[in-house]
């Protein structure tokens, strides 16, 4: 792992851990939206890019407020 001029290895060793935690999060709660719409028929690949075009969908996905599917 490579750090920043003054960063030590440590610490981009724990940013990159960090970052880790957070994509692992991420796809928990989406699969957790997939499994409350049991009718929804869309991979997790094309979700997470949806969440990141469309708030509303994000929205959705975070704080569980039910829109329309399109």
């Amino acid at each position: 792992m490579t750090c920043n001029w003054g960063e030590s290895p440590q610490r981009a060793a724990d940013r990159a851990e960090n970052f880790s935690r957070v994509l692992r999060f991420a796809l928990v709660v989406i699969k957790q939206y997939k499994a409350r719409h049991e009718g929804l028929k869309v991979p997790l690949q094309r979700l997470r890019l949806r969440a990141t075009w469309d708030t509303d969908v994000l929205d959705d996905i975070l704080f569980g407020n039910e829109l329309e599917h399109k």
